[in-house]
């Protein structure tokens, strides 16, 4: 067996879970016991003590809070499906696999089908770090599936990362490049940069491990300029780390050092970071082996093996073990013996029959969807140039019937949103009225984050664009993290938030200009097409007729 084939993928699956901050080093004692503390009590407080101890860390980007009349199942599922994040981060892959198993039930009766994914993602890539392909499969395919329902490129193209990955750390790149690249072009359809940059992270380690180094190191430079203008640096570093990788592919042993160089010393500085410390270690340590420093190379392998042993992760500790041996068999034998021998049983464990032929027949099945879709997309292509020839006339004559159609359906559909979202808040009033809470309409929490979104939302009221999607876009951000952030912040789903937003405008609006804006004007500052159905949604509001509230006021 070669040299390239031990020196397979040594960051892999490092980016491929996105973490909520920064990694912990450890999982701290506090954490511990506030979640204890809810798996005894399981209630709101005990769920808001162990958030604000996630967000004192800073493992969170936002405070996350309950109220107390939050379900308990919602609860669990949260508490739950956060700690095996937090558990993950840290490199405690049993129990994160633990607190995944107790919320995945939970989050499949809700509808929250974005953290539903994130669960399964967990799971998928907590078995993977225990080298359990099998089951890695079964969940890394079920988030797939809902990713693709979903139809959310920048959610497709994070499955397609995890699945990449997982075939790499199995050894089958070639396999792993499928995905790696229809990810990019969804990632690089999505817009988002930081997106991108995990996905290009990817690519870098799987044409690095099919050899094609020249590009690796195109994509990991990439990656890497990307997460400093998103000042973003322990990611940087792991790109860089994933440079040095693809570097030492190229026997430029220099250049990886001082990128791997400055990695280990960001890792050290801050106060851990097991998991890329000990990858970085093992590309310096391939570096140093190629520049003949066999003792250096030594140190370096050995703590990355200490390592891996301590966070189980034998996929990295075998590579850690094959340079030990390799610095070893010349001037100590016996110990280069018994590391070969660690190897050899990390391969074993780690490469069975049982996964191969799951990764086979997964791999076989997806093979086959994308073949189905290529052929599906060459017969359309020769049917929409015979219909174009055939029927162009017809299709110019019918243009404008066509646009008026669609204007009326799209018109329609936001009404019957709009319908919707009024009944949600009806239930939500009298839910607060019962149980003696703020109602739905309150001025919102007054941070730069939300100022932000009230502005955005006005801007784009008049154009009757003040959607959850165009929102987020104008904010630079995808519609989920759009709705989680305005979810933390305000306590109101991004929908209702926006129609609260709406409504606030047009008491403003009414009480400061009517009559010399009349209603009709109003209702289109707002977003309505029609003063009927703002007439209707106000009054569902507030009770009263936007007429009279204006009389009220004046």
């Amino acid at each position: 067996m070669t040299k390239k084939t031990f020196l397979l993928i040594g960051v892999m699956l490092t980016v491929v879970l996105t973490a909520k901050a920064q990694t912990p080093v450890k999982v701290t004692d506090a954490a511990q016991q506030r979640l204890s503390s809810f798996t005894k009590h399981q209630d709101a407080e005990t769920a808001n003590r162990f958030f604000a101890q996630l967000d004192q860390e800073q493992f969170t980007e936002e405070k996350i809070q309950f109220s107390p009349s939050t379900p308990a199942d919602t609860l669990r599922a949260q508490v739950w499906y956060w700690a095996s994040e937090y558990y993950y981060a840290a490199g405690g892959y049993q129990e994160a696999t633990q607190y995944a198993l107790q919320a995945l039930p939970l989050l499949k009766k809700g509808n929250d089908e974005t953290t539903l994914a994130d669960c399964l993602n967990v799971l998928a890539i907590s078995h993977v770090r225990m080298s359990k392909y099998p089951e890695a499969i079964s969940y890394a395919k079920q988030v797939y599936e809902l990713d693709e329902k979903s139809g959310d490129a920048e959610r497709i193209s994070m499955s397609l990362n995890t699945l990449a990955g997982l075939y790499a750390s199995a050894r089958q790149p070639q396999e792993a490049e499928q995905y790696v690249v229809r990810g990019l072009a969804l990632a690089e359809q999505s817009g988002l940069e930081h997106r991108l940059a995990i996905v290009e992270g990817m690519a870098a380690e799987v044409y690095h491990a099919l050899g094609r180094d020249t590009l690796a190191v195109r994509y990991a430079e990439s990656a890497y300029q990307k997460e400093l203008k998103l000042q973003r640096p322990h990611k940087a570093m792991i790109r860089l780390s994933q440079k040095a990788a693809a570097l030492n592919g190229l026997k430029r042993y220099a250049e990886a050092k001082k990128a791997a160089d400055e990695a280990i010393s960001f890792f050290r500085q801050q106060g851990g970071q097991p998991q890329s410390l000990a990858i970085t270690l093992n590309q310096r340590g391939e570096a140093l082996l190629g520049m003949a420093q066999p003792e250096q190379a030594k140190t370096d392998f050995r703590e990355a093996a200490m390592l891996f042993q301590q966070m189980g992760d034998r996929h990295n500790e075998m590579h850690a073990r094959k340079g030990l041996y390799e610095c070893l068999y010349k001037t100590e034998p016996d110990s280069a013996r018994m590391e070969m021998e660690r190897f050899v049983t990390l391969r074993d464990s780690v490469y069975n029959l049982a996964s191969a032929e799951s990764l086979a027949r997964y791999n076989a099945e997806f093979g086959n969807n994308f073949l189905r879709d290529e052929n599906v997309a060459e017969r359309s292509a020769r049917q929409r140039i015979i219909i174009v020839v055939s029927i162009l006339f017809i299709v110019l004559v019918l243009a404008i019937a066509a646009f008026i159609y669609y204007e009326h359906r799209y018109r329609r559909m936001q009404q019957e949103r709009i319908t919707l979202l009024l009944d949600q808040i009806e239930k939500e009033r009298e839910s607060a009225a019962t149980n003696t809470e703020q109602p739905v309409l309150t001025t919102p929490i007054s941070d730069e984050f939300v100022e932000k979104a009230n502005a955005v939302i006005r801007q784009l009221m008049p154009e009757g664009q003040a959607d959850t999607k165009r929102v987020a876009a104008e904010m630079c951000l995808s519609p989920t993290q759009f709705r989680r952030k305005i979810q933390a912040a305000t306590g109101l789903t991004a929908a209702n938030y926006i129609l609260t937003v709406r409504m606030d405008e047009a008491k403003h609006l009414l009480a400061a200009y009517y009559p010399q804006y009349t209603i009709s004007e109003i209702a289109q500052k707002c977003g309505f097409a029609d003063n009927t159905h703002f007439s209707h949604a106000f009054k569902r509001v507030f009770n009263t007729t936007p007429i009279e509230y204006a009389k009220g006021k004046r």
